[in-house]
């Protein structure tokens, strides 16, 4: 009996790069992200990222009346940073490099609205 083949055909329709999860499920913290169509971007350009090692985050479900917040550690890295906001299972966060400078984080969501992205000293 011959072998049959799983054929994908993956289409990105977003004008930003993603990152998909092809197994999914509830344990996945990129389910949050999946076909969203709002897109979240902070600037971290003038962020001192071995000065810090914590951020602050502000988040809520989409229409809510108001923010709440939630700390994480990023541990004095850029790369800590993209790690620690990956781990508060709010979706998921990525980063691009443009021209050699990986400071713009991005997330894109429909179930969570995003705020400010804070790093108290």
């Amino acid at each position: 009996m011959p072998t049959k083949k799983i054929i994908l055909d993956i289409t990105n329709t977003q004008s930003y790069p993603v990152t998909i999860s092809l197994l999914g499920g509830n344990q996945d913290p990129m389910r949050l992200s999946v076909n969203s169509s709002t897109l979240y971007t902070w600037d971290l350009t003038s962020i001192n990222f071995s000065a810090n090692a914590t951020f602050t985050l502000e988040f809520k479900r989409t229409g809510a009346a108001s923010f709440s917040t939630i700390d994480g550690m990023m541990k004095n890295s850029f790369g800590g940073l993209i790690y620690g906001l990956n781990q508060l299972n709010l979706g998921f966060f990525w980063y691009q490099n443009l021209v050699g400078a990986t400071y713009p984080v991005y997330s894109a969501s429909d179930y969570y609205e995003f705020g400010n992205l804070t790093f108290p000293v």
